[in-house]
């Protein structure tokens, strides 16, 4: 698959992507915040942070309200798709990603429906070949024209 996304584009982001942009206040948040993509994710990118605010809290050394201000303006930037807006690509989404890693199958199916590429520094999403998978580099290179 050509993995060419042309800037700006639609841009489904995983979990790693948030947790990365909330650990450390570096590039890959950065380009989050800048970004002239359409941010996407699927619905339990959302509960499955908010599931680990304690763990990433103590690893960031944030306060709660720095947290919570903090996902507040990542989350901003995303716009998060229910599993029934995507259920017609589940399917071929599960099949794809079966035997590399069925918990990004989600991820996947956001992408079928849009159009869309993946955002991920996870390898398993970059060895499916159902959508591109933008690496932080290739997102570093669309944003800065480089």
């Amino acid at each position: 698959m050509d993995d060419y996304v042309p800037y700006p584009s639609r841009i489904v982001v995983d979990a790693n992507t948030i947790v990365s942009a909330t650990l450390s206040d570096g590039v890959v948040r950065e380009l989050l915040l800048v970004t002239e993509d359409d941010c996407y994710a699927p619905t339990f990118l959302r509960e499955e942070i908010e599931k680990h605010e304690p763990m990433l809290r103590e690893r960031s050394g944030l306060s709660e309200d720095e947290i919570d201000a903090l996902l507040g303006r990542l989350f901003r930037r995303i716009t998060f798709l229910s599993a029934e807006r995507t259920v017609r690509h589940h399917e071929e989404a599960e099949r794809e990603m079966g035997a590399i890693d069925p918990k990004d199958a989600l991820y996947v199916a956001a992408a079928l429906e849009l159009d869309a590429a993946v955002w991920s520094m996870d390898d398993g999403l970059g060895e499916q070949s159902a959508v591109p998978c933008l690496t932080n580099s290739a997102m570093v290179a669309r944003v800065r024209g480089g």
